[in-house]
């Protein structure tokens, strides 16, 4: 018998790993493998603070949200808001996060459409901005409303197997040429520069990733984005039990702590390849795609399995939108 536990929380039967993989997958889209990766070329490892504050937003939603959450047994954060604040509350609440779907959407078919046309440019499959675009909403779109969370779930975590697997693919790849040499030279080229890139924390002046945001405006996203975010509590809320979900929390967030490693890092050591090789003027949403071209070997599939790996991002953070 379908009902609507089912279609909107599987049931209220998804394991932890379940749980895991797709709070994972829903973060994690084409604005990590490319985005993160362009700030890190462009910008540095600072950006680290947008994965590194995750956990303690994680640890908020674990031990402090989960807890009433189920004990309420809700669907959605718009009927707890409703419970406990009214329907006025419930309204705002459902509004705002219907506009920032369609901003997170937005970008997420702005720059998938954009790295998939690159990456298949010398291929004779040509989609065009407008047919990439297209075709992601096809795809995502079928499954997820067909099949419900469950569907959702299932195919996220797929998809983030094959989205860590190309991730680290092409940071071991970046990694291993020689201008870059490995991680010791890697940190050793960085020392070397003006303005090294590996700095954690930037001048509370600097315009775009000052170290007094890091620890006050985004900390508050985090908690709000992990905590409070409708379609990533949606995850937990359909585990076997609040044990499952924690695990699957405590899972998703050392999945999250790989981030920093082969995205971030993985950008500033683009940006050494390329300065090393006299490649000037690449645009940081062009880095990864560019970098891919460089380094990774044609004719063994690996191109492929990254390309599946960044579709994957894409479709896994636009289902659960949807």
């Amino acid at each position: 018998e379908n009902t609507s536990e089912d279609y909107f929380l599987a049931g209220r039967s998804i394991p932890w790993y379940g749980v895991a993989s797709s709070i994972f997958g829903t973060n994690i889209s084409a604005n990590h493998l490319v985005g993160m990766l362009g700030i890190g070329f462009s910008i540095g490892f600072a950006q680290a603070h947008f994965e590194l504050g995750a956990v303690a937003g994680l640890l908020l939603l674990a031990y402090v949200f989960l807890p009433v959450y189920y004990k309420l047994r809700i669907f959605t954060l718009s009927e707890y808001l409703e419970k406990r604040f009214g329907l006025i509350s419930s309204l705002m609440y459902t509004v705002t996060s219907f506009i920032l779907i369609l901003v997170q959407m937005t970008a997420a078919f702005y720059i998938g459409s954009r790295s998939l046309n690159i990456l298949l440019a010398n291929t004779g499959i040509q989609f065009g901005y407008a047919g990439g675009i297209f075709s992601l909403i096809i795809v995502s779109c079928t499954y997820t409303v067909f099949g419900g969370l469950k569907a959702v779930v299932w195919t996220d975590l797929i998809q983030t197997t094959v989205l860590l697997i190309s991730g680290i693919l092409v940071a071991i790849l970046t990694f291993l040429q020689p201008e870059v040499g490995g991680w010791p030279g890697f940190m050793a080229n960085d020392a070397a520069q003006t303005i090294p890139k590996m700095n954690l924390y930037l001048p509370s002046d600097h315009a775009s990733l000052p170290w007094t945001g890091a620890f006050t405006g985004l900390m508050i996203l985090h908690f709000f984005y992990w905590g409070n975010n409708q379609y990533l509590v949606q995850r937990a809320l359909a585990a076997k039990s609040l044990r499952h979900a924690r695990y699957g929390v405590f899972a998703g967030m050392a999945l999250k702590l790989l981030v920093p490693f082969f995205s971030i890092a993985g950008g500033i050591a683009a940006a050494q390849l390329f300065r090393a090789r006299g490649l000037e003027g690449v645009a940081p949403d062009d880095a990864f795609s560019k970098l891919v071209t460089i380094v990774v070997p044609s004719g063994y599939g690996i191109l492929g399995v990254i390309g599946a790996g960044l579709l994957g991002a894409i479709i896994s953070s636009i289902d659960s939108m949807m």
